[in-house]
């Protein structure tokens, strides 16, 4: 569990073979007001083989978390 104002981004890898991970994360974040989930073509390493695509998806994630209201 994170607190409930904490935007939280989540990186999956696509190639995990586990289709209930997601749903796992999504459990996790059910209490938070602003959290995403990403999932990227890849294996375990995506800091590694994604790099370029999470940076991308982390700062876009950031200036929409930056431009909700706080509550």
């Amino acid at each position: 569990m994170y607190p409930d104002d904490m935007p939280v981004l989540t990186f999956l890898a696509e190639d995990s073979g586990n289709p209930s991970k997601t749903g796992l994360h999504e459990s996790r974040s059910r209490n938070v007001r602003h959290h995403e989930i990403q999932v990227l073509s890849g294996g375990h390493y995506l800091h590694w083989t994604q790099s370029p695509a999470m940076a991308e998806g982390i700062n876009a994630f950031l200036k929409r978390a930056r431009s909700r209201p706080a509550t």
